[in-house]
């Protein structure tokens, strides 16, 4: 029964409607029972879950209740819902169904059928809507069939068919090649992989020498240079030349494509501003912005919750206020829904407070679901950041008690990021207590001491949560 329910939860009310059509028909579905089961699941074209039991009583009603039947009816209807989208997928008349329409006409000896079709297949442009090795590798699949279809008749003539097979194919494996490197290359970056570095280099040799060849494949240019980023992250000129590339012939690449390359883009920009350099945020922002627009960050129709997260904090630190807030509007309710009420009131507490709105903020965290929330632990550290600003002794050293425990106590949470957050908390006690002390005409020279030991120990604590806001606040007491 969850395997049903699992597959019956992704259908759209325009599946679902074909999909009665299907299980309508004799000749795809031979038991009417399967559509008047698919009926009661779906009354009002809403799934309800029910029963083996509930669901045998309205199909048998004078019968008494037998297991083994109605299962073998959930797995029939298991086994449609799988047939029913290949043949959606079928019907959808791409390049690689007209090759074999190509085929099945040649073997009829419908010669004439077959030449209409194969000079509307080389009109077209069929190779937008799929990925471009694909595309390669049907391209070499149509010239191997006009070729049999030439011996068929028993031409002799030459013809350049078999070496546009070779150049496809070849295409084919170079992209099909350089993919593979990529992913296995940011893998080794991420995690202790095995691979062989002369097997990339091999290959970034081949496509070097055969450039000429290849100059005119955007794909497999694209690919080489992301391969050289991820290889040779310092030298700049390979990001920029892939990011002109890109932009240049981001129209003429799939959709699918575009959001792989922009997410290599996106976590080279990443990589290079945990660096240090600065100038990279900029650029990551830039790119955020593009891939907002064009959808290319969104999975299954939703922009993922940790996206939002990533894209507000980074607006906040280049200041962009305005933008943030735009941003936050437009995609509300376009976050996965699991999370959209948690994201919007988290990430509105955090761009409120960057604005120095602490109040709004306040509010918005009063919205936050804590309880097994993603947001809790940030929520938490944002709660200490405004009680700390307003200079709230109570509420400030309330809450320190309460989250210092609640680090404690919580075994979800890993061990360097307890570490790093109960060393913040540390150091931000000691700040709060200067900024108390200093209204009580400590001497400038001891405020001073006690900065310098603070920034001592900023430096020397490992793992430390939020330096950043640690070294601004450092920076807002010296004297």
């Amino acid at each position: 029964m969850q395997k049903l329910y699992r597959l019956l939860s992704t259908f759209s009310p325009l599946e679902l409607t074909r999909f009665h059509k299907y299980l309508a028909s004799p000749y795809l579905n031979p038991d009417p029972r399967l559509e008047k089961l698919l009926s009661i699941l779906f009354p009002q074209h809403i799934l309800e879950r029910k029963s083996r039991e509930a669901l045998f009583a309205y199909l048998f009603p004078d019968l008494p209740f037998d297991y083994h039947r109605i299962s073998n009816l959930i797995s029939q209807l298991n086994a449609h819902i799988q047939r029913f989208w290949l043949l959606e997928n079928q019907t959808k008349m791409g390049m690689e169904q007209q090759i074999h329409l190509m085929t099945i006409l040649r073997e009829r000896g419908l010669s004439k059928d077959y030449e209409q079709l194969r000079n509307k297949v080389e009109k077209q442009s069929l190779f937008f809507e799929m990925a471009h090795e694909q595309s390669y590798y049907l391209s070499q699949a149509f010239e191997v069939e006009k070729d049999v279809f030439r011996i068929a008749l028993g031409e002799r003539r030459q013809t350049d068919h078999l070496q546009k097979q070779l150049d496809a194919l070849e295409k084919y494996f170079m992209l099909s090649a350089l993919k593979t490197l990529c992913k296995l290359v940011n893998r080794q970056r991420i995690v202790q992989v095995e691979g062989s570095s002369l097997q990339v280099q091999r290959m970034l040799d081949y496509v070097q020498v055969q450039r000429s060849f290849f100059e005119e494949e955007v794909p497999i240019h694209l690919y080489g240079l992301v391969l050289q980023m991820l290889l040779h992250p310092t030298e700049i000129h390979y990001y920029s030349t892939f990011k002109h590339t890109l932009e240049a012939h981001r129209a003429q690449l799939p959709f699918v494509e575009q959001k792989t390359l922009y997410q290599y883009a996106r976590n080279y920009c990443i990589q290079m501003s945990n660096r240090g350099e600065v100038a990279f945020l900029r650029e990551l922002f830039q790119l955020y912005q593009i891939m907002v627009e064009e959808k290319l960050i969104f999975y299954q129709g939703y922009i993922v919750h940790t996206d939002v997260k990533n894209m507000v904090s980074l607006g906040i630190r280049l200041g962009e206020y305005d933008w943030t807030q735009a941003f936050l509007d437009q995609i509300a309710d376009q976050i996965t829904p699991a999370y959209r009420r948690d994201a919007i009131h988290f990430n509105g507490a955090q761009l409120a407070y960057a604005q120095g709105k602490f109040s709004r903020a306040l509010q918005q965290l009063r919205e936050v679901n804590l309880d097994e929330s993603f947001y809790h632990l940030g929520a938490k550290t944002l709660w200490l950041k405004i009680y700390f600003d307003q200079r709230d002794g109570d509420a400030f050293f309330a809450h320190v008690h309460s989250f210092q425990t609640w680090l404690r106590r919580n075994k979800t949470i890993s061990i360097p990021q307890r570490e790093g957050h109960l060393a913040w908390i540390s150091l931000t006690i000691r700040l709060f207590e200067l900024h108390q002390v200093g209204h009580l005409s400590t001497s400038r020279e001891k405020i001073q001491h006690d900065l310098t030991k603070i920034q001592e120990d900023l430096m020397r604590f490992q793992p430390l949560s939020q330096k950043g806001w640690l070294e601004e606040k450092v920076a807002e007491i010296r004297p």
